[in-house]
């Protein structure tokens, strides 16, 4: 490739990143998928994920066990649903083929989130991350665009014995079991539990998502999370 289309493509990236992030994305990955089976990814090379981490205020409620004021979580998750369409939109009027929401529903946002490296896949089958911990959503587009890509091999689980999230989720939904790339069938969730999504994303989001934060640079920052809690 030569360098004036090289620095065509960093320009373009950069572009786009910056676009995203004054959006309000808190992190942006151009991520190579082209590994994928193409039944998932519909022919795609590139996805773009980006996502909004959970607001200290809304974690700290969840940490005392008050009601948050707003259903932030679920908010969260539609404004960046809202932005992954109005993306690709933007790249499709751009001439570059996009596509913000995928007919086959077969590749889940978490599955590029570990091939952009942003983090594992934890025992309440959440991805969990270095800096968030569970307390983000995300989105994403897929898309024909030039963009500088990265791939990084899917991390192994780091949870190691701790069994925080299984503890404490009160129906028993959560095995405590290590996700696996190789063995998929081993579902860290019950199998009565899988199909009722609302349920378990409920149950992670306001209980594990919280309780994953103690190994995060949130806690840090903050100090509002005691390991002795637990």
């Amino acid at each position: 490739m030569d360098t004036a289309s090289e620095q065509f493509r960093s320009a373009l990236t950069g572009e786009w990143k910056n676009l995203i992030l004054e959006a309000g994305a808190d992190f942006v990955y151009f991520t190579d998928i082209s590994s994928l089976p193409e039944e998932a990814t519909e022919g795609f090379d590139c996805a773009v994920l980006f996502g909004k981490a959970l607001s200290r205020e809304y974690l700290r409620a969840v940490r005392d066990g008050i009601k948050p004021k707003t259903k932030e979580i679920f908010n969260t998750e539609r404004k960046m649903d809202a932005l992954s369409e109005k993306l690709a939109a933007k790249l499709n009027e751009a001439g570059y083929k996009s596509v913000g929401k995928l007919k086959s529903g077969q590749l889940p946002h978490k599955t590029v989130a570990l091939r952009a490296g942003l983090g594992f896949i934890g025992k309440n089958n959440l991805l969990v991350t270095p800096e968030y911990g569970c307390a983000l959503m995300l989105g994403k587009v897929l898309t024909q665009a030039p963009f500088i890509t990265s791939y990084e091999p899917p991390k192994l689980p780091q949870c190691g014995s701790c069994r925080v999230c299984t503890e404490a989720c009160e129906p028993g939904a959560l095995l405590g079991k290590e996700w696996s790339i190789r063995r998929r069938e081993l579902s860290p969730i019950r199998p009565k539990y899988r199909y009722f999504r609302t349920l378990v994303r409920f149950l992670s989001c306001h209980t594990t998502v919280f309780l994953r934060q103690r190994n995060t640079r949130l806690h840090e920052n903050l100090s509002i999370l005691d390991a002795s809690q637990f």
